[in-house]
């Protein structure tokens, strides 16, 4: 009876349409492993402030600005530590290492705290090192 199934399933015919090409964007990030990799030498420091709760995956983001930078970013967190909610604090949103800081509070995740308000605001603060 199985063997008929698997018969009768590969019989049959499927179509799928797409909604179309994902549209592909190149970067040059250099020939070779090494320039690629001395694109990401900056040091990244990351603090936060968030009552009550501690630190339990901070990403540290690598990015591929010139220069420096302290951005501080504006967080709200949910009762299981997920941030739920990033708002740069002053820095142009479309800045290099505005974005690289964006992109890091979003997968930052605190320890869990069933008795903390549904959403809990705090302050996580990146300091990039001049490369």
């Amino acid at each position: 009876m199985e063997e008929a199934e698997f018969e009768r399933r590969a019989a049959v015919e499927k179509e799928f349409d797409t909604a179309g090409e994902a549209e592909v964007i190149r970067q040059n990030v250099g020939d070779t492993f090494e320039k690629w990799d001395a694109q990401y030498d900056g040091l990244v420091t990351v603090k936060y402030s968030l009552d009550g709760r501690s630190g339990r995956d901070l990403d540290v983001p690598g990015y591929t600005c010139v220069g420096g930078a302290q951005v501080g970013v504006h967080i709200l967190v949910d009762a299981t530590g997920r941030v739920v909610e990033a708002k740069l604090a002053g820095e142009d949103p479309e800045s290099c290492f505005g974005q690289a800081a964006l992109r890091s509070a979003l997968r930052a995740r605190f320890s869990a705290d069933a008795s903390a308000p549904r959403r809990q605001s705090g302050m996580l603060t990146y300091i990039f090192v001049a490369q």
